[in-house]
C-alpha cells in the first residue's frame, strides 16, 4: 500500500510541477485549396518575404487587433524545456487561442520562427524549423504555414501537390 501511495504522490507531484504551460497543437492543414487561392490575404503572404528572428513588432498585427504569445514548458526544476506554443491573444479581451506548439530545432538554441502578418491582420504566416509539434514525439523539419484566424486552420505551403495539380501553383 506504501508503495502505490508513493506511486500516486509522486505522479501528483509531476503534473504539478512540470509546468505544462503549453497546450499541444499540432498544424494540420493541407495545400491551398483553390479556392484559398483566391483569398487576397493568402496570396499576399505567399510573395512576400517573411523576416527572420523574433522581433517584438513581429508579433503585433498590423491593425493592433492581435498579437503572438510564446509559452513554454518547464521542467521540475523550473527550467525551460524546449517545448514552445503560440498562441493568439485578441487585445481587447485578453483571450488567448493556442495555434501551435513545438520544439526548438536545436536544444538549448532557443525557438526558430519566423512570422509574418498579413496587411489585412486575418492570417499569419509562421515559418521555421523544429524537432516536431508533439511533446512526446520528435522528428526534426521546417515548416512554412499560414495560419488562417477567421476559420482557425493552416495551409501548408510545404505540403505536397495533390496528383495532377501544377507544383507552381504555391510555390514560394
Amino acid at each position: 500500500m506504501r508503495h502505490r501511495t508513493f506511486i500516486i504522490g509522486a505522479v501528483a507531484l509531476c503534473a504539478l510541477g512540470c509546468g505544462r504551460a503549453v497546450i499541444e497543437r499540432v498544424p494540420s492543414g493541407g495545400p491551398p485549396a483553390p479556392d484559398d487561392l483566391n483569398m487576397p490575404n493568402l496570396r499576399e503572404l505567399t510573395q512576400l518575404v517573411i523576416p527572420s528572428g523574433l522581433e517584438p513588432d513581429h508579433f503585433r498585427s498590423p491593425d493592433g487587433r492581435f498579437m503572438l504569445a510564446l509559452t513554454h514548458d518547464e521542467s521540475l526544476t523550473g527550467q525551460q524545456t524546449g517545448f514552445y506554443g503560440v498562441e493568439l491573444v485578441e487585445q481587447a479581451s485578453g483571450r488567448r487561442r493556442p495555434i501551435l506548439s513545438l520544439w526548438e530545432a536545436d536544444t538549448g538554441s532557443g525557438i526558430l520562427l519566423n512570422v509574418r502578418w498579413s496587411s489585412d491582420s486575418r492570417a499569419v504566416r509562421l515559418s521555421g524549423a523544429t524537432k516536431g509539434f508533439r511533446r512526446h514525439h520528435h522528428e526534426f523539419g521546417t515548416f512554412n504555414l499560414v495560419y488562417l484566424i477567421d476559420s482557425d486552420r493552416f495551409v501548408d505551403l510545404m505540403a505536397p501537390k495533390p496528383p495532377g495539380e501544377r507544383s507552381s501553383q504555391h510555390a514560394i
